[in-house]
């Protein structure tokens, strides 16, 4: 086939493509908005306005120091939990924006990260060095996420000791409706804790 035929074949090749994937793009677009509303119309999540009461707390054993910020919205109703796990070298502040909605809308948000995961990891020698790679490989292992799933065990088994220890604080509390959600390295072990299989 003669050169020019060959160019010529091609660009109308490319041409259709083009063509193919815009009018895929097109059909595959969804206006979300109805189902939205059905969903929210049928006791789906709703944004509310309900203030809220907030502590930050240090929790130590002699494998774990982690810090806890504990916020609880005003409500006289039992309330479900969401366990938000912060970053790599994150504290329990971050994700604010995420949180205040939980908030709001009726959510007792209860923070946690160890420290080795949090302000620690700035210390690490590698950090200084500027050698982010073996940090991230290393906070990223599955010897880590053990860690990290093990100090979330272990923050719940003291939470539900205050819970069901008669503390005023914590009778909102309902442990049977509980969320785990997370960002970067809480992301990875929110998605251990609900069964994804990782590595």
């Amino acid at each position: 086939m003669p050169r020019f035929f060959r160019r010529w074949s091609l660009l109308v090749l490319v041409l259709g493509l083009v063509t193919a994937c815009a009018s895929w793009f097109q059909s595959e677009f969804v206006d979300r908005d109805n189902e939205i509303s059905d969903f929210l119309d049928g006791g789906g999540y709703s944004h509310g306005e309900l203030t809220s009461s907030s502590t930050h707390e240090t929790w130590a054993s002699d494998d774990y120091t982690v810090k806890v910020l504990i916020e609880i919205p005003n409500s006289a109703e039992k309330m479900p939990v969401v366990f938000y796990l912060p970053g790599t070298g994150e504290d329990t502040d971050h994700g604010e924006l995420w949180k205040r909605t939980w908030l709001a809308a009726g959510y007792v948000v209860i923070s946690m990260q160890p420290n080795r995961f949090g302000e620690d990891v700035w210390s690490r020698a590698q950090v200084s060095k500027g050698d982010y790679r073996s940090v991230g490989h290393a906070l990223y292992s599955p010897d880590d996420l053990d860690v990290r799933i093990e100090s979330l065990r272990w923050v719940l088994e003291k939470l539900a000791i205050r819970v069901h220890g008669g503390n005023n604080r914590y009778a909102k509390l309902d442990m049977g409706r509980m969320a785990v959600a997370g960002y970067d390295l809480g992301a990875q072990t929110a998605m251990a804790v609900a069964g994804e299989r990782l590595g």
